[in-house]
């Protein structure tokens, strides 16, 4: 559904652009061939939405999740329509790419493990299941 690369802001610093692969908002013909698409009946202004509300109330009940969220909107990339888009903060790295440097302590891994319960039980709080949980998305 969307991409993540890894972009300058305005003040030059680095964040996460996390960007639709499909405008979802778009000119009459373009929203028709998506139409036909399995994958685009669930990707649209609405899960952006979500996805975005979500993030916000995460910002002010669960700070060490909050904290990734920058900003979001809507640009028009290629002239085909309107994708979403959130901008996040980058995280130094995340779980998969650590351990392809070699292993962990037991120790530390109990800390990133007990963090990320946590994590996951404040979205869980909130009525949310991350439903892609994997070492690439967990930011360490």
């Amino acid at each position: 559904f969307a991409s993540v690369y890894r972009a300058r802001a305005a003040d030059g610093t680095e964040v996460a652009l996390k960007l639709w692969r499909r405008p979802i908002i778009g000119s009459a013909l373009a929203q028709a061939a998506w139409a036909s698409d399995e994958t685009w009946a669930s990707m649209d202004v609405a899960t952006w939405r979500r996805e975005v509300s979500l993030l916000r109330l995460l910002a002010k009940a669960h700070p060490p999740i909050g904290r990734l969220y920058k900003a979001h909107g809507l640009a028009d990339v290629d002239g085909d329509g309107l994708r979403g888009f959130i901008v996040m903060q980058l995280g130094d790295v995340n779980l998969r790419r650590r351990l392809l440097h070699g292993s962990i302590s037991v120790r530390l891994a109990c800390v990133w493990a007990e963090q990320l319960a946590g994590q996951l039980a404040a979205l869980h709080e909130l009525g949310v299941i991350h439903r892609d949980v994997k070492e690439s998305n967990v930011i360490v």
